[in-house]
């Protein structure tokens, strides 16, 4: 099967689906292959659910090119950064929620839409995300020129956070209380 489908057509009652004779659901490419959503077969379609099938002409051409794109896909990652230990994420995400104080449009939410008080905020320790490089650009402050944790990246140089503007909930683990500052 080619990587890139060249055609496709929905089943239809004119045009039932050639596994199961469906007609509804099941999608039928011009490059051979059908993906079927009721019959079972050892390709399952990870991305929209349902399985391939082989229904074109003459012997079914195997998993070929499940194997190159395979290969292709782990040739082009790049090696996972070390773990971090679990001190410095706890030291990361309390210097990010520090820079990050409730803006009022936020309280008043929780306040409003919530219905929290002010004392389950505080002990949630809820924060508001701003600017996204100028919170990172103080974590470097913060942390150290080599800071590295969860959504931080640096944009030709600049330090930045892989995040949108908005309203920060922490989630704390099982030995947190919360994440307020302690």
């Amino acid at each position: 099967m080619s990587v890139a489908f060249n055609r496709e057509t929905r089943v239809s009652p004119r045009r039932p689906c050639p596994t199961c004779g469906g007609t509804d659901w099941c999608v039928v490419l011009a490059n051979g292959w059908t993906l079927c959503q009721r019959s079972e077969s050892a390709r399952p379609c990870d991305s929209t659910g349902g399985w391939w099938h082989w229904t074109g002409p003459g012997d079914d051409p195997g998993d070929r090119w499940r194997d190159q794109v395979f290969r292709v896909h782990h040739a082009l990652q790049t090696p996972p950064a070390p773990a971090l230990d679990a001190d410095a994420t706890d030291r990361y995400f309390r210097a990010l929620l520090a820079r990050c104080p409730l803006t009022e449009a936020h309280r008043a939410h929780l306040r409003d839409v919530r219905c929290l008080t002010d004392a389950d905020i505080a002990h949630v320790g809820f924060g508001s995300l701003v600017d996204t490089r100028a919170v990172a650009s103080e974590l470097v402050t913060d942390l150290g020129a080599e800071v590295r944790g969860p959504g931080f990246h640096r944009e030709k140089g600049v330090p930045d956070l892989n995040a949108w503007p908005g309203l920060v909930i922490p989630f704390p683990d099982a030995e947190a209380a919360s994440l307020a500052p302690r």
